[in-house]
């Protein structure tokens, strides 16, 4: 059985539901289909429950902080009150409530950012623009940041980009969360994307601190990956390729990475000789062929 959706509201809730958190929702046809387990996100009301949704509509409507906070807390009770019964959240109510944080321009509800983001009820179509709001309220939001790196397995290219530009703009460079943010898996296309949004001054301090990082890695370094790494570097010379290389400032940072990139090609290459012989004799001992006055020496430095 299948329900037609019309309106903007409900193409949301469908991408935070199939995990299509990608589509560009604003060139979704406004007509389309959906099965019919998400009606009962569109049918029920929020806060149905509860006598006229009152507990919801006083969170959405309340402009004293304290009060907005009471109902806040509550209509959180509510909902997971609800999610025991269903085993999901109600996803129009979690969007709901994160608009309604997002407009709140009174104060900067940060606890109440915490708590949906504790309880994993952000969804994920409203990350960017929750990350943008904390990144505007980064001196009263570093701890929210922190936990939205450390704990959100996956986020959005433009909240990596975004990110990313935040650290390298601080005082002083927070490596370690650095290193956790180059760790998380992304789309290279969306954040090449992403990233060509970035000035050629925040492209060449990231650009710096990613070719740091791989200074000091090895083939085997897993915080962060090394494979992710080489990718962040790729994707950040794609993004801003005609300007770093009439740039003279990039040009050390570029011939650094040449070095670099020399090193391990170095290393790659003496590796597959090692393999080739390694293979020889494993063939030699399956054929039962002794191995008389067969020696190989090569002195291999593998910065490990």
């Amino acid at each position: 059985v299948i329900k037609k959706m019309a309106d903007s509201q409900s193409a949301l809730l469908l991408a935070d539901s199939l995990g299509a958190q990608r589509l560009n929702i604003s060139s979704l046809p406004l007509s389309f289909h959906t099965s019919q387990w998400l009606t009962s996100i569109q049918d029920k009301p929020p806060g149905e429950s509860d006598k006229d949704g009152s507990v919801f509509q006083k969170v959405l409507s309340a402009k004293d902080p304290e009060e907005f906070s009471k109902n806040f807390d509550m209509c959180l009770k509510q909902m997971r009150s609800e999610e025991d019964l269903t085993g999901q959240p109600n996803l129009q109510v979690c969007v709901s409530l994160t608009e309604r944080l997002l407009r709140e321009d009174g104060y900067w509800p940060k606890k109440e950012i915490a708590k949906l983001l504790q309880l994993h009820l952000v969804p994920y179509s409203l990350l960017p623009s929750l990350c943008s709001s904390m990144l505007q309220h980064s001196e009263d939001s570093e701890e929210l940041i922190e936990y939205l790196v450390r704990n959100c397995e996956h986020l959005p290219e433009d909240c990596l980009a975004k990110l990313f530009q935040h650290f390298t703009k601080c005082n002083t460079i927070d490596l370690p969360l650095i290193r956790t943010l180059v760790s998380k898996k992304f789309n290279d296309v969306l954040l090449t994307q992403a990233l060509k949004l970035l000035s050629l001054e925040e492209a060449l301090e990231i650009l710096k601190c990613l070719s740091q990082l791989l200074g000091n890695s090895s083939c085997l370094s897993k915080d962060p990956p090394f494979l992710l790494l080489i990718d962040w570097i790729c994707v950040l010379i794609d993004a801003h390729f005609t300007e770093l290389i009439v740039c003279a400032e990039a040009e050390h940072i570029l011939l650094k990475l040449r070095k670099i990139a020399a090193n391990w090609m170095y290393i790659f290459e003496k590796l597959s000789i090692l393999d080739e012989c390694i293979n020889q004799i494993k063939n030699r001992n399956q054929d039962g062929t002794e191995i008389e006055s067969l020696y190989f020496i090569e002195t291999i430095c593998l910065p490990l």
